[in-house]
Order: C-alpha cells, then sequence, then structure tokens
C-alpha cells in the first residue's frame, strides 16, 4: 500500500527552492542562522554537519560502519536529510576516466546534489516550503511524541528495530525511469550548477562592495556610524578583498587595453601597498574605479540569475 505523504514546514519557506539561487537564500548571515538553528534542534556538534555556500540548509551525512547520529536529541527525527540512503547521504568518490585518481566530490557540489534529489523526488516540495515527514508517512509515528524520540534514538544508537529498519527512502528517490536514462543525473547537474552558484556569489559580493562604495562606507568600519569612512581607510580595505575574487571578466581600461577585473584590482592594491606610507594617492579617484569596474562586471547578474533558474528548471524536468 502506498503510504499517504505527510508534511512539515522546516527552515525553508513558500516559493523557496532548494538550489535556485533566484529564491533560495545563500547569504552568509542566512546561512550561519541556519546553521546555528540546526545545532540548537539537532544536538549534533558542529563537526558532524556539512554547511555548503551553495544551498540554503545544512547537511548531516550519515557515515558507514559509525551509529548514525549517536549524540542527536529529538528535534529532527522525521525529517528525510536523517533517513537518506548512504550513496545519497555521503559525499561521492569519482575516478578519473584515463588517470585513474579518485576525488572527492566538492562540499558545494555535494550540497547541491542531495538538494536537487530531495527536490526531484518530492521529499521537498519548494512550492509549498515542506518537507515529508518521513516517520508519519511510513511508520505513523508522531515525532514530538517523546516515547516516538526516544525509539528512534535507540535506533540510531545501534537498538534493533525492524519497523523503523524497514524505511527506505531509495524507491522516491530513484525511479525505473531515472536509473534507465542518467542515474548519475543529479550528480551531473551539480557539477554545473556548483560553478554556476560561485559565479554568483562571487557577484553578489560584488554588488555588496560596491554599495559599501556608493555609501561612502557609511558603517563599514563602524556599525551604526553614519559618517562617511575615511577614502584612504575604505580603499585600502575594499582592494584586497576584491583582489582575492576569482573574476577574469574583461574590462576596457584607460588607452582602450582590456584586463581581466582580478587584475585591475590586483594592480590597485598593489599600488595602494606601495602608496601605504606616503598617503599620497588620489583615494578618492581609486574608489570612483573600483566602483565603476564592479558596475561593469555586474552589470550582467540579472541574466546570470535567469540562466541557473533556466537550468534549475531543465533538472526539474529530467527527475520527473
Amino acid at each position: 500500500m502506498t503510504p499517504i505523504p505527510s508534511r512539515r514546514s522546516w527552515v525553508t519557506e513558500p516559493g523557496e527552492s532548494l538550489v535556485d539561487l533566484a529564491s533560495a537564500p545563500t547569504h552568509p548571515f542566512i546561512l550561519m542562522a541556519r546553521f546555528a538553528g540546526f545545532l540548537d534542534e539537532t544536538g549534533l556538534p558542529a563537526d558532524a554537519i556539512v554547511s555548503p555556500d551553495s544551498i540554503a540548509f545544512p547537511l548531516a551525512p550519515r557515515w558507514p560502519d559509525e551509529d548514525p547520529y549517536p549524540s542527536m536529541s529529538g528535534g529532527l527525527l522525521w525529517h528525510p536529510l536523517f533517513w537518506l540512503p548512504l550513496e545519497v547521504s555521503l559525499p561521492s568518490v569519482s575516478k578519473h576516466p584515463v588517470t585513474g585518481e579518485l576525488s572527492m566530490e566538492g562540499t558545494d557540489e555535494f550540497g547541491l546534489r542531495v538538494a536537487l534529489e530531495m527536490e526531484g523526488s518530492g521529499l521537498y516540495d519548494a512550492e509549498t516550503g515542506t518537507w515529508l515527514d518521513v516517520l508519519m508517512t511510513f511508520a505513523g509515528l508522531d515525532a514530538d511524541d517523546p516515547a516516538v524520540q526516544q525509539r528512534v534514538l535507540a535506533f540510531f544508537a545501534g537498538a534493533e528495530d525492524p519497523e523503523l529498519a524497514s524505511i527506505d527512502l531509495q524507491p522516491i528517490l530513484a525511479t525505473p525511469d531515472d536509473a534507465a536514462s542518467n542515474p548519475n543525473w543529479a550528480s551531473d547537474v551539480a557539477a554545473e550548477l556548483a560553478v554556476d552558484h560561485a559565479r554568483v556569489r562571487t557577484l553578489m559580493g560584488l554588488v555588496t562592495f560596491g554599495e559599501i562604495i556608493a555609501n561612502e562606507g557609511r558603517g563599514f568600519v563602524t556599525p551604526g556610524d553614519d559618517s562617511p569612512a575615511e577614502p584612504k581607510l575604505l580603499a585600502e580595505s575594499l582592494a584586497p578583498a576584491l583582489a582575492a575574487l576569482h573574476l577574469p571578466d574583461l574590462i576596457a581600461i584607460e588607452g582602450g587595453a582590456q584586463v581581466a577585473a582580478e587584475q585591475y584590482f590586483g594592480q590597485t592594491g598593489d599600488y595602494l601597498e606601495q602608496h601605504e606610507a606616503s598617503g599620497d594617492a588620489d583615494y578618492s579617484v581609486i574608489l570612483d574605479g573600483l566602483g565603476r569596474v564592479i558596475e561593469m562586471v555586474t552589470a550582467g547578474l540579472d541574466a546570470e540569475l535567469e540562466a541557473i533558474a533556466a537550468k534549475h528548471q531543465e533538472a526539474d524536468a529530467d527527475s520527473e
């Protein structure tokens, strides 16, 4: 008999995709808040949790030959994250077709793959922002009942429990059609999306830098201080941070030559370092130049967000 799905809200909002940057809030402050909340609700130690920058929720990998989540508390025992098959729950390992060298899936790719699997299978529903309640759906158990929590925690700690052991999400995650077409669809899409996500996060960071410059650094040095920052301090703070970003975008500089944005930021940082002691650089002009380059590079942000949204929709179609 097909179980009747029971769903719960947790962290995400209605309309929030797990992988689409146009709707998934992957701002660092949001990720930090959700990470802290995950620690509180699960009781797991921080080193047992993975928090990819690419998705808006943490992961708790279940390692083989270890009791799953032995120190967990009762807050999220219903959540599908804790009932995923090992091959989904863990970072995958791939073998290079030529060299034979083994490599582990990166954190961003890992997070995106899990998110794609969960959203594509219906374990997470983006329209309602809800997750499948595994315990109620497959065992009719109320995860808020302290007795149920103790039972599940004992099972996670190694106690035998045939009913809980029979819970299997694999049929939901991989249908026969998936296996016949491309069983690695989520890994393939995640590897491509990870590059795009990193790119867009960089551009969104640039937007923030641009806003700081446009606002003359108000509140940048001292939060709440509405007075403009000293141009020298602002330029010397921002240029090295900008130079550290991966930005191969070509921009036109004075004289018509083209250089990569990251090279421009690096050269600006070097120039400021050379003039740090004398303080004789025209810092206002330098800040104007940084802001102008930021505007050029981020001009295509909306288009890149739309491209990622299109890939996400294609991934959804592939997984149906």
